[in-house]
């Protein structure tokens, strides 16, 4: 079994708890033998997941979002791993989860991490990913390192000394303790598996879990207010292929807030028009103001842009595959709705709907076959 969980707007939609619950149901029906699959973006994600159980909050950046309910992890090379994020989450965790790597994932530098903070301009979490990414696609100078160099000090140290010059073209004094990175990485080397994707026939429930969301995708997007990755489904899928002897995709889970968020500069439909503060409760809210992104700002769920991503995702899949999977639609933040009838933009313009005639628009658009309120 498998499926594919993606964000629909800007991020923090609710994908990490989404995750979690799916896990938990697996394991409810007897799979025990799950894995979760990132198959973009890396550790500046923050997935917020809360298992009641346990009395636990995490929020996960480098780990997936299964992690604290015994599901196994494994890093597609879409992605980015910064060991010095991943050494600090996995000393947070209540226990050491099984963690995959392919051997051509991207490898986040201290320089990459100062570079983007001093050019960051309101559009970077300040973690490098966006630097990271851009580093392994530069055909000029190649400056990667992949995760497969980590139990190699001499290798690493070179690539670093290349990495520095690169950077030092910035007017800007990079100060990195290149031994202590590589003593971490050496570390972390010896606590992650790395293999190619052909791992995941040994799972019995496969979920690939997106980060950000399909409104940032770097096609999909609007420039320059997007990211370097792949927010769409088409990762998992070009992922999913490599599986050998495996089966079809089972389902697509797409995930939207009930309002909009974006965290960041970018536009945002009809921003000050309403106060969402007054219709949504938002005590449990764990998205705030950083210097790096600035402020976090809500709108009314945009219905036109909802339909405009799910359209989007769609066409990536056609692009690779025949069939459609079951389409699900997860619309969260429902339990913290205040009032009978909440702001959302349709056709432009704000509307009041209640949960029902949200959802009969939403079906109205002739992409999902089932949708919950959760």
């Amino acid at each position: 079994m498998s499926s594919i969980i993606i964000g629909t707007g800007f991020g923090d939609e609710g994908k990490g708890q989404t995750v979690h619950n799916h896990i938990r149901n697996h394991i409810s029906n007897g799979i025990d033998s799950n894995i979760v699959v990132r198959f973009n973006g890396g550790q500046q994600a923050g997935h917020t997941v809360k298992d009641e159980t346990a009395d636990r909050t995490h929020i996960f950046s480098s780990f997936g979002s299964g992690t604290l309910l015994g599901a196994a992890t494994y890093w597609s090379h879409y992605c980015t791993l910064c060991p010095l994020a991943w050494l600090k989450e996995y000393n947070q965790l209540p226990f050491k989860p099984v963690f995959i790597c392919h051997p051509l994932t991207m490898i986040t530098t201290p320089y990459d991490i100062e570079i983007d903070r001093y050019n960051h301009n309101g559009m970077t979490v300040g973690t490098g990913f966006g630097n990271t990414v851009f580093r392994h696609e530069d055909m000029t100078h190649a400056c990667r390192i992949y995760a497969k160099d980590l139990k190699y000090p001499t290798i690493l140290k070179q690539k670093l000394f290349a990495i520095k010059q690169l950077y030092n073209q910035h007017d800007f004094v990079l100060d990195v303790n290149v031994d202590r990175f590589i003593d971490i990485c050496t570390h972390v080397s010896k606590l992650i598996e790395i293999s190619d994707y052909s791992i995941l026939k040994d799972y019995d429930e496969v979920t690939y879990e997106g980060a950000q969301g399909i409104m940032l995708d770097r096609e999909y997007g609007v420039f320059p207010y997007m990211t370097r990755s792949k927010t769409t489904c088409r990762n998992a899928i070009e992922i999913h292929s490599k599986i050998p002897t495996w089966y079809a995709i089972d389902d697509i889970v797409y995930v939207s807030r009930l309002f909009t968020t974006r965290h960041g500069k970018g536009p945002l439909e009809f921003l000050n028009a309403v106060n969402m503060n007054e219709y949504f409760d938002m005590s449990e809210e764990t998205n705030v103001t950083n210097e790096y992104q600035g402020s976090f700002r809500t709108a009314p769920l945009n219905l036109d842009q909802l339909k405009y991503a799910m359209e989007s995702n769609e066409a990536d899949w056609r692009m690779q595959c025949q069939d459609l999977p079951y389409r699900q639609l997860k619309l969260t933040w429902y339990t913290k709705i205040k009032t009978s009838k909440i702001p959302v933009i349709s056709n432009e313009q704000i509307v009041y709907m209640s949960a029902d005639e949200i959802r009969d628009t939403i079906r109205g658009f002739g992409l999902i076959d089932s949708i919950e309120f959760v």
